[in-house]
């Protein structure tokens, strides 16, 4: 178990300093220029691109000795961590509470986001399954 919060952990941290760095350049310079929501849907192929390949780092680090299962908590896990931080971050720093938070993703830009982060909690099994076969 504990191999799993350490790599469940090494791959929360890898996604979250990406998504702080992206997330304070589509805050800062993106989106008063062309809007939050469309500012958000930009950063998302380039978020979704960081998942693929620090899953895919997680797998090559564990010498592929972990099964799918626990690639999958693994991503489960990184995706428990990023969101309690995210809700903490995000709802400290713009002082809003947490229905305004989620009010906010009633959106297009939003339904991008919950599969994003769909897909940051299954790529580490996804890689590990095919890389199995």
């Amino acid at each position: 178990m504990t191999l799993l919060f350490r790599y469940s952990c090494l791959y929360f941290m890898i996604v979250f300093a990406c998504g702080f760095i992206l997330g304070t350049i589509r805050v800062l310079l993106l989106a008063p220029n062309v809007g939050e929501h469309l500012a958000e849907l930009l950063e998302a192929p380039f978020m979704i691109g960081i998942s693929f390949l620090s899953a895919r780092l997680i797998w090559r680090w564990s010498g592929a000795k972990l099964t799918a299962g626990n690639m999958l908590v693994i991503g489960v896990l990184a995706l428990v961590y990023l969101l309690a931080v995210e809700f903490t971050l995000v709802i400290g720093l713009r002082n809003i509470t947490l229905a305004e938070y989620l009010q906010s993703k009633y959106s297009f830009a939003g339904f991008v986001y919950l599969v994003s982060l769909t897909l940051f909690a299954i790529f580490p099994y996804l890689i590990a399954n095919h890389r199995r076969e």
